[in-house]
């Protein structure tokens, strides 16, 4: 009986390590009308080897014209744009436009979809994800400043810091920077550092990274993705050098990914 049940329990465990589900992105707004965006989001919670998602938009009246751009997110709230060669699609006046979004590994916690379209017209938008190969659950870490609070502060020309441990190995490791605007012109330089004795940091190597570094604008809220490959640090930083007359509260999110 044990043997039966020992069979049964590793037959579950491989269907669902290899799952194939399709979700429904929640909407907005039912239907496109004019130049109003609508945006469709879903949170995903397990891990997967490959992410799908499809985007439709069926015409109703008018010129159908506009796009459809694909942005990701750790927190739910700051989303960033994915590269625009795999991550837009420019809809033409036609009956039906779509268009599949292919992502190797799952290294966002949110995706979001936004319509927007242009002139007169009006059309109904639809999204979908397709992930397959599911394991273990997704877990967002919040850094930490050097005084263990989830947030620090840049003045002027000052730096600030914001760090986290990654334990173990995996494929890919995803970090969010949040830059928050509190007073004067925001500006300057965050940079994405690793280190294997937590105390002597270098900006990561290109190789490993998408990109190692942005600068903020002086809106309400920057935020950019950086994207690690394999595990080569023990530790992640994200230094914050401001500029000029300003100040501006960091947040760093870090998503380990391991299939």
């Amino acid at each position: 009986m044990k043997k039966v049940l020992s069979i049964v329990c590793l037959f579950l465990l491989v269907g669902y390590s290899n799952a194939q589900v399709v979700t429904a992105m929640t909407k907005s707004a039912v239907t496109m009308t004019n130049s109003t965006a609508v945006t469709a989001t879903l949170q995903t919670n397990a891990v997967a080897e490959n992410i799908s998602i499809q985007a439709v938009v069926t015409k109703s009246t008018g010129t159908v014209a506009g796009t459809v751009a694909v942005s990701a997110s750790l927190d739910g709230i700051n989303y960033v744009a994915l590269p625009v060669a795999t991550s837009t699609l420019a809809l033409t006046d036609v009956t039906t436009n779509t268009a599949i979004f292919n992502y190797t590994n799952n290294n966002y916690l949110y995706y979001k979809l936004t319509f927007t379209g242009t002139g007169t017209m009006v059309a109904t938008p639809s999204a979908s994800v397709f992930s397959s190969g599911l394991s273990n659950k997704h877990a967002v870490g919040n850094m930490l400043s050097p005084y263990s609070a989830t947030s620090d502060t840049t003045t002027n020309t000052a730096t600030s810091y914001v760090t986290l441990p990654v334990s173990n190995w995996y494929n890919t490791v995803t970090i969010q920077s949040v830059v928050t605007e509190i007073s004067g012109t925001t500006a300057g330089t965050v940079t994405l550092q690793g280190s294997i004795d937590g105390t002597n940091f270098v900006t990561v190597n290109s190789s490993y990274a998408d990109v190692t570094s942005y600068s903020p604008t002086d809106v309400a809220t920057s935020s950019k993705l950086f994207v690690v490959t394999g595990s080569p640090y023990r530790y992640y930083r994200l230094s914050y050098t401001g500029a000029g007359t300003m100040s501006a509260s960091h947040r760093g999110y870090v998503l380990p990914n391991k299939k």
